[in-house]
């Protein structure tokens, strides 16, 4: 019986194996140019998870590496591209912080922002396939399936899927879809309900004004994307990857497999999506909390009203603002003397800090937002961060600087989760009410609550979501059933329907009108016939009686 029930298991054991050896893939993991450690950690946990279930994994990210290796992944990143990623965070980190210090937002930063980033994007992707690291790579490792960061804007990709005949998945980190998006996939377009992400709107019920602006910059972006951007990516990747006969990258792009969307209804519009696009929100959110440091915990403790949590993210550098900003910051949280305050912060510590406030250069956030007596995060409204605080029911105050950090704020805003901020003309005044408000103000906690509680009321984990759809792409050779038909932008728009529609009644009116004109001529023609008999017969009366 004994050896039986061994001879079993070691079969059992040996089957295991087998199909995990049959079903395991080559994917590779790309984050590319412009992404953060927010989209690491974004997308680490379906490379980490991928690679559990038996797949050989390879993580290709600008963003610092963990030092725990782990089996069937392999982490790199070529030097170039490194470089390359930390001179865009300092560039357009440090430029966002400078144009909102100066002014208000305006639509305008941002379109500069996103045209600067097709480019950056572009001198990215070429710096990235031409470096010895890729290309060695590629000589090595044949992949079967590709997951890009959306976010990164690195729609070459779809160029090297082509090459190597892998599946290409997206993984949009945002929790919005790009403008180009909705004319490349057949995604129903809402701009009447959802404002695009640089359209500054000031209601969730959006005005007539705000409805135009929203659907000029869809078109806008659209074009640009199509001319500006694919143009030169595609005559870029047919040259470095050796490529020429390859079909036009606008072609490709449509070819993607899914949509890995991090969004719930919870910290984001709810969107009209198909099934290829799969909600996949949060799969960095953790459910339970780890203890934190000891002298980070008897901080905390020593507030009377619990404290307040500090963080511009992982690009924006608070360090790099003006003194007397920093000063602002400094004499609120002085003046409120109830509350503890922790501040992320790079760079040299600032003088003059406040004994209610401690500064460091790293905090464990999710562990920090999760304790009991938070009471409150500012932040530039990223939407990993974002989605941190909803999961753990904490309302923000929100300071966007660039990217979708407005569209974040603003909808936050209007959910009654968050107060939406200027860094253009704070003062400390300003700030210390903002903070009682939001935390003296019961509203605001009662939303938060009540969005946790949405955000965790799960039929399946998000990373588990990702996972079994990433296997079920590898499953299958077409998943073009679950995509709509793509269309010319004038058919999505109906711009054909209307124009017909407008030209028949443009028509009918015409010749109604005309008919009418005619009638008038005939009517004033009979009138002034009957006129001209009437005299006559009076001239010829006149006559007979003389």
């Amino acid at each position: 019986m004994i050896s039986i029930s061994k001879t079993f298991y070691q079969s059992v054991l040996l089957l295991e194996i087998f199909f995990v050896s049959i079903n395991s893939e080559n994917i590779l993991v790309f984050i590319g140019i412009h992404s953060s450690y927010s989209h690491r950690a974004s997308i680490e946990p379906l490379a980490y998870k991928l690679a559990e279930r038996g797949h050989n994994v390879t993580f290709l990210n600008p963003e610092r590496f963990h030092q725990t290796k782990r089996p069937n992944l392999t982490e790199f990143c070529p030097p170039i591209v490194k470089v390359h990623n930390d001179l865009v965070h300092d560039t357009f980190g440090v430029a966002g912080l400078k144009s909102r210090l100066r002014s208000k937002y305006a639509a305008d930063l941002i379109a500069d922002y996103g045209r600067s980033m097709f480019e950056v994007a572009i001198s990215g992707c070429e710096a990235t396939f031409r470096s010895f690291e890729m290309q060695q790579l590629l000589k090595t490792t044949n992949f079967d399936l590709i997951i890009v960061d959306k976010c990164s804007i690195s729609d070459c990709i779809h160029a090297l899927g082509h090459k190597l005949g892998a599946k290409v998945i997206e993984y949009q980190g945002l929790g919005m879809l790009f403008p180009w998006d909705y004319f490349n996939y057949g995604i129903p377009l809402e701009p009447w309900r959802i404002p695009m992400f640089d359209v500054a709107y000031e209601t969730e019920e959006l005005t007539f004004l705000d409805r135009i602006k929203s659907m000029y910059s869809i078109l806008r972006w659209y074009y640009v994307y199509q001319t500006v951007y694919l143009e030169g990516l595609d005559k870029m990747t047919r040259e470095v990857l050796n490529i020429p006969e390859m079909p036009p990258l606008k072609n490709l792009v449509l070819d993607v497999s899914l949509i890995l969307f991090n969004f719930h209804p919870s910290d984001h519009f709810v969107k009209s999506i198909p099934p290829f696009v799969v909600p996949a929100g949060g799969m960095h959110l953790q459910d339970s909390r780890k203890p934190l440091p000891r002298d980070l915990e008897t901080f905390i403790q020593e507030s009377t009203k619990g404290f307040i949590y500090i963080s511009f993210g992982s690009i924006i550098k608070i360090s790099t603002v003006p003194p007397k900003f920093v000063q602002v910051f400094l004499e609120a949280m002085e003046s409120l003397k109830d509350y503890q305050f922790l501040w992320k912060w790079e760079g040299e510590k600032p003088e003059n800090v406040s004994s209610n406030v401690m500064v460091q250069s790293w905090f464990p956030q999710q562990d920090v937002l999760a304790h009991p007596k938070i009471r409150g995060f500012i932040s530039q409204g990223g939407q990993i961060s974002v989605q941190q605080a909803v999961h753990n029911g904490v309302p923000l105050i929100l300071f966007p600087v660039n990217g979708d950090q407005d569209f974040n704020a603003k909808r936050l805003r209007s959910a009654g989760n968050g107060i939406d901020m200027e860094l253009f003309g704070l003062t400390a005044d300003i700030l210390r009410d903002s903070v009682l408000k939001l935390v003296e103000d019961k509203s605001y906690s009662t939303v938060a609550a009540k969005l946790k509680r949405m955000s965790r009321d799960r039929p399946m984990s998000p990373v588990d979501t990702a996972v079994w759809w990433t296997e079920y792409v590898l499953r299958h050779d077409d998943t073009r059933f679950l995509k709509p038909t793509t269309k010319p932008w004038w058919m999505i728009l109906s711009v054909d329907i209307v124009g017909f529609v407008a030209f028949i009644l443009f028509m009918t009116l015409s010749v109604a009108i005309a008919l009418i004109l005619k009638a008038r001529q005939w009517y004033c023609k009979l009138l002034l016939e009957s006129k001209v008999r009437l005299n006559i017969s009076i001239a010829d009366a006149k006559k007979k009686l003389l």
